[in-house]
């Protein structure tokens, strides 16, 4: 075999791979192409894989929220982003009376530009705000359900508390579910990532409890 049809030959088996289904949730397939859109990627590369599981886990958390009827309100949108902004000013106040050099700190600068940014007249910074609301809170929303539903361990990482137990419910039951198919290859994946408690810490039941009864959001209105 010579070195083009080796390469043809690769070509089409690369092409394969990235034919077949990897999920499926209620009749509706995904390839590998649908999560990868760059060429430059292969099937065997770490990131790719870890890319790949991560878009595989977002389809499942929206299937999740999807079959509990679980949504973001306009309103919630609203507060969100009023108390993400409302955050980030308390941070740039608090930075600015620490900073020995306020106009060339450039972590603070950053952070200001941040700030200008979010409240221009921007038609394409407020539907990416919007998008980043709708993420946060459908997050919060879930998170809340499937801990009420399962209950388990809750920990906390950089992102904030993740009910971690539940988390894994759900995925069992969905990997036992005629409606779903994974491919074995992400289901290892997503369960020595996702479920990896390196960097967590275990927070109190009480904790957890308090934590998703009210959403983060609306704390303050109470």
């Amino acid at each position: 075999m010579n070195r083009l049809s080796i390469f043809l030959f690769c070509a089409l088996v690369n092409h394969a791979v990235f034919a077949q289904p990897i999920l499926t949730i209620d009749g509706v397939s995904y390839t590998e192409r649908d999560f990868i859109q760059d060429n430059t990627h292969t099937t065997n590369s770490e990131q790719s894989t870890t890319l790949i599981s991560n878009h595989i886990w977002s389809k499942l958390v929206e299937y999740y929220a999807h079959h509990h009827n679980l949504s973001v309100a306009h309103n919630d949108v609203i507060l969100i982003n009023e108390h993400l902004f409302d955050q980030l000013s308390k941070i740039i106040n608090t930075m600015e009376n620490q900073s020995s050099n306020r106009d060339s700190d450039q972590e603070l600068n950053n952070l200001r530009m941040m700030r200008d940014w979010g409240i221009q007249n921007n038609p394409e910074a407020a539907n990416m705000l919007k998008a980043q609301a709708r993420t946060l809170g459908l997050k919060w929303y879930v998170e809340s359900h499937l801990y009420k539903k399962y209950g388990g361990k809750v920990v906390a990482g950089a992102e904030g508390l993740v009910p971690l137990e539940a988390y894994h419910s759900m995925f069992s039951q969905y990997l036992n579910s005629e409606s779903i198919f994974i491919s074995s290859r992400y289901v290892d994946h997503i369960l020595s990532s996702t479920f990896n408690e390196n960097g967590y810490m275990a927070v109190e039941q009480q904790l957890a409890t308090d934590f998703y009864e009210t959403p983060w959001w609306r704390r303050d209105l109470n």
